[in-house]
């Protein structure tokens, strides 16, 4: 964080909030602004683990506890952070990561949906055909043909 303020931001679109976080940073030290990029480096360090072993792990029975144990924090801290910072749930996170498997595999393999489903984390064909038509707003099999006809 910079306390010098930018001529063109200021008189940009938001000038009460440079105002505001000008008068933040003339009341406090710089000591805790160092300590809150601090924390915010932590904090983005620590949802990048998160996100990255979510990506390598998606295909087994993953839980936020599970990842909020791996990386360290509470489960209720990690739900907060990682609403903060991905925009959306750890479920809804963990899905769209098995959809995009799903995508992956429908274009490079050859195997049955029910094969697909199972391998990418969903315990069933009803939840996989359900989230991936939630996700992508097509079903599995319309996704499938559309790649076919692309070809």
């Amino acid at each position: 964080m910079l306390c010098k303020s930018n001529p063109k931001v200021a008189t940009g679109i938001k000038p009460i909030l440079f105002s505001r976080y000008g008068k933040w940073c003339l009341n406090n030290s710089m000591d805790e602004i160092i300590a809150d990029e601090d924390a915010y480096h932590k904090s983005f360090k620590l949802m990048a683990e998160a996100c990255l072993y979510i990506s390598h792990n998606c295909t087994q029975p993953l839980t936020l506890d599970d990842v909020a144990k791996k990386i360290g924090i509470s489960k209720s801290y990690f739900s907060h952070l990682f609403k903060d910072y991905t925009q959306m749930t750890f479920v809804d996170y963990l899905t769209k990561e098995r959809i995009r498997l799903a995508e992956s595999m429908f274009m490079t393999e050859n195997k049955k949906y029910i094969d697909i489903a199972f391998e990418c984390g969903f315990n069933s064909v009803s939840s996989f055909n359900r989230s991936f038509k939630k996700v992508k707003g097509i079903s599995p099999r319309e996704f499938k043909n559309a790649m076919i006809k692309s070809l």
